[in-house]
């Protein structure tokens, strides 16, 4: 964390060197906050996409298809046992053929269970017919996605990630939080790194497959201490991100950030990266344009 604090001289509005006057702050419309603490959830980075639930949808559907059918060929082997247990007019060979058949569309049904565990995992395999129904419905209005995530190739979890917090390339200000982790049961051959996967529902329209994703898995553990920097008080320059702590009552410094971690209403800063005061929230362009216009204090 690099700091630089540059003297602030807005001209003769200034009291002095590095100060800021009341009637100057007016002018800006200069705002300030105090930093929150936060402890941050342990996290490590992640990337992804949306899956296409399309082959999820067919599996489901061969499966309910085949159980009408087991479910057919069971009451036919049943009818037949009962006539040819009673003498009727039904031959052993017919029997024969009903087990069969039962036994094959069993199978069948087992196959196709196999392949849902093999290919999504055991979340979706182990719901029932009615949560199966809405998870479909749900998908098919738009409103569910299922997101498969990766870790860095030189990274392993032993245990399911508590969250995940993701957004698209480039909006990390529009960062959503999925709650249900499950583990892949296959690495994403991009990666080749152990892969999770991940439910995300929404009232809006759900996220189009395809679509790449950025963000962190929150784990278990010791939370480490910071700041809640507000998104408000970040600005860019010179292809970083900075923010203005107000280091005495009329003083300013520029202090730069990383907003790799985003977090609701802002961004973590680690405890170490930044001194507990208040920062800019209103006004920050203002003081940088004045700050790039002002000559230099040593001159």
């Amino acid at each position: 964390m690099k700091i630089y604090p540059y003297v602030l001289l807005l001209a003769a509005c200034f009291a002095s060197a590095g100060e800021v006057t009341p009637e100057m702050r007016e002018i800006l419309g200069i705002k300030t906050a105090a930093l929150e603490k936060y402890q941050l959830q342990p996290q490590i980075s992640t990337s992804g996409a949306v899956l296409s639930p399309a082959p999820l949808l067919e599996l489901y559907r061969q499966i309910e298809s085949a159980r009408v059918a087991a479910d057919f060929s069971q009451k036919n082997l049943i009818r037949a046992e009962a006539l040819f247990a009673s003498g009727e007019l039904v031959a052993g060979k017919d029997v024969q053929a009903a087990r069969a058949l039962q036994a094959q569309d069993a199978a069948k049904i087992t196959g196709l269970e196999d392949r849902v565990i093999l290919e999504w995992g055991t979340h979706f395999s182990k719901l029932d017919a009615a949560a199966r129904a809405e998870l479909v419905a749900k998908i098919l209005l738009g409103h569910v996605s299922i997101i498969r995530l990766s870790l860095p190739q030189s990274a392993v979890l032993d245990a399911e990630p508590l969250a995940a917090r993701l957004h698209r390339l480039g909006q990390e200000k529009t960062a959503f939080t999925c709650r249900l982790i499950l583990r892949a049961p296959s690495a994403d051959p991009a990666f080749q790194a152990q892969a999770f996967l991940t439910i995300y529902e929404t009232e809006n329209a759900a996220l189009v497959p395809g679509i790449a994703l950025a963000g962190v898995l929150e784990l278990g553990g010791p939370a480490p201490a910071g700041w809640r920097v507000p998104e408000a008080a970040v600005l860019s320059y010179l292809g970083k991100n900075w923010i203005y702590q107000n280091t005495s009552q009329d003083n300013f410094e520029r202090v730069e950030i990383s907003t790799n971690q985003p977090i609701e209403g802002g961004f973590f800063v680690a405890k170490e990266g930044l001194a507990e005061g208040e920062v800019v929230i209103v006004g920050a362009q203002a003081l940088l344009s004045q700050e790039c216009s002002s000559p230099d204090p040593e001159e």
